[in-house]
């Protein structure tokens, strides 16, 4: 698992694809990369890897709704194969991870507490599947206090409401970004260029794909 641009293979009678494995079911926005690969591709040829691709247009998507911008470092490759479907189920952060486990996850990474609280923060956009929080909303357990459905937030103060209990660091970090947007947006920003920067699995045979759906041959 690293920033290899792997989950955008597409499945072959050798490989499954990542993108058919449950936790991202949500993902969009394949043709986007491939538009903008296909424009390298005529410009400059095998030049700038599929995975350069995700990272620029990560950032560029998050400048255009209003949020911080960084500068995006070059030189990755793309993976020649996608990661197997356990693999990438234990890789990725489930909803129904405890703290403990979702700071370990990310430590295998080189992220620590304050880059996984400052991430989280890009939850704010997009869409969720219902079965991930179903039962924190309508469950036994939901904390009638926090009721999305009835109580509007801010974008920023909705998923600090989420992350808030876990002790210690992590709620400093929440009640800090709560009450500074700034320092919100700077960790944020420096914690992007540190997951673009995850490399490969060791031993994984890279390439600059042509084309960002399948391995050069």
């Amino acid at each position: 698992m690293g920033c290899d641009a792997s989950v955008l293979l597409d499945a072959t009678p050798f490989s499954p694809s990542e993108k058919d494995v449950e936790p991202n079911a949500s993902l969009t926005g394949y043709t986007v990369i491939d538009d903008i690969k296909s424009a390298l591709e005529h410009d400059c040829p095998a030049t700038v890897s599929c995975a350069d691709v995700i990272a620029l247009a990560s950032r560029d998507a998050v400048a255009l709704l209003r949020g911080p911008t960084w500068s995006v470092p070059f030189g990755r490759k793309d993976s020649r194969f996608a990661a197997n479907p356990e693999s990438t189920k234990k890789g990725l952060p489930s909803p129904h991870n405890n703290l403990g486990e979702l700071i370990t996850m990310f430590s295998r990474l080189n992220l620590d507490a304050r880059d996984m609280t400052a991430l989280s923060g890009a939850h704010t956009v997009g869409m969720a599947n219902c079965m991930h929080y179903s039962d924190r909303v309508y469950g036994a357990d939901r904390d009638e206090e926090i009721d999305t459905l009835h109580k509007p937030c801010s974008s920023r103060a909705r998923v600090l409401l989420t992350l808030y209990g876990g002790g210690g660091l992590h709620d400093n970090l929440v009640e800090m970004y709560g009450a500074n947007g700034e320092a919100f947006t700077r960790d944020f920003a420096k914690a992007m260029v540190k997951m673009g920067n995850v490399p490969p699995p060791m031993g994984m045979p890279v390439e600059v794909r042509l084309k960002c759906s399948m391995a050069n041959y």
